[in-house]
């Protein structure tokens, strides 16, 4: 049955959907596998990379909270996006 034609797996009678939830049942055989290839590593450890961020909390006067939620919304980017610029443009001024 192509994917046109097939019916939602909700329309199915019991029976046609024990058949189609059979095929998650067999177990995944992972040592037929093969390693990533360099390229592929520095992919995967670039993304991992990319998902390291800390949450942190800290106190700011909420006045500046709202202007520079203003800001960000002006920017088209987030408040977390506008601080994390900040405090780089900080960074680089300052010469660290």
């Amino acid at each position: 049955m192509n994917k046109k034609n097939r019916k939602s797996f909700f329309n199915l009678i019991p029976e046609e959907r024990e058949r189609d939830l059979a095929r998650f049942d067999k177990e995944l055989d992972l040592a037929g596998g093969r390693s990533l290839t360099k390229k592929q590593r520095a992919l995967h450890a670039k993304a991992d990379r990319k998902g390291a961020k800390r949450r942190v909390t800290f106190e700011i006067d909420p006045k500046l909270i709202d202007q520079a939620a203003r800001v960000a919304e002006s920017k088209g980017i987030s408040l977390n996006e506008l601080v994390e610029d900040g405090v780089r443009g900080m960074i680089a001024f300052v010469g660290r």
